[in-house]
C-alpha cells in the first residue's frame, strides 16, 4: 500500500483535510462576503460534505453486500484447508 493511500485511508487525516479545505475557503472568501453569507456558505459546504460521506458509506455497504458470499466462501475454504493441514501435520 502506497504512502498516499495509507494517508487517505485514515479517517482522521480525511477530517483534517476537510477542516483545512473549509478554513482555506473561509480565508479566501472572507473579504468578499458578509458574515451572514460566510455562515451560509460554510453551512452549505457542511451539508455537502455530509451528503458525500453518507453516499460513500452507502456505496461501501453495497459493495460489501455484493461481495459477501464470495468472501464467506473464501473464508470457509481457508478454514477447511487449515483443518486439513493440521490433520496432516499430526500424522
Amino acid at each position: 500500500m502506497g504512502t498516499i493511500q495509507q494517508f487517505l485511508s485514515n479517517k482522521y487525516n480525511l477530517y483534517g483535510l476537510i477542516g483545512l479545505a473549509n478554513f482555506l475557503i473561509g480565508y479566501i472568501i472572507t473579504p468578499l462576503v458578509s458574515g451572514a453569507q460566510l455562515f451560509l456558505i460554510f453551512f452549505l459546504v457542511l451539508v455537502n460534505n455530509f451528503c458525500l460521506m453518507a453516499y460513500g458509506m452507502a456505496q461501501g455497504m453495497i459493495a460489501v453486500h455484493k461481495t459477501r458470499k464470495e468472501f464467506l466462501d473464501a473464508m470457509d475454504k481457508l478454514i477447511k484447508d487449515e483443518k486439513k493441514n493440521k490433520k496432516s501435520d499430526t500424522k
